[in-house]
């Protein structure tokens, strides 16, 4: 394959990652009070708000973090695919890491 079909294939994958990280943040978004008194049981002490900012940039950060961790799986499914062409049956046999993957 040629550099511009690299490079298509990688962006493809970029995208797909940085779809899945929107629809994640949206979800985190629907969720987010219920993550918010799910932390504040777990710490058993309530989280100090100066201001109406505050609780918005609270839920920011948790969707964010909610989106972020549920991504990494996909991102590195995605990694994978991408680099696993590469690597030729023999290093894939070899290796005990790669042997577990494929």
């Amino acid at each position: 394959m040629q550099l511009e079909g690299h490079l298509e294939e990688l962006r493809k994958r970029i995208i797909f990652i940085l779809v899945t990280f929107l629809i994640f943040m949206c979800i985190g978004f629907v969720f987010v009070e219920e993550i918010y008194n799910w932390i504040i049981k777990a710490a058993d002490q309530q989280l100090t708000i100066l201001g109406p900012s505050d609780i918005l940039w609270i839920y920011f950060v948790l969707a964010g973090s909610f989106s972020i961790v549920a991504t990494t799986p996909v991102a590195l499914f995605q990694i994978w695919k991408f680099i696993k062409p590469a690597i030729s049956k023999e290093s894939i046999k070899q290796s005990s890491f790669f042997y577990l993957l494929f």
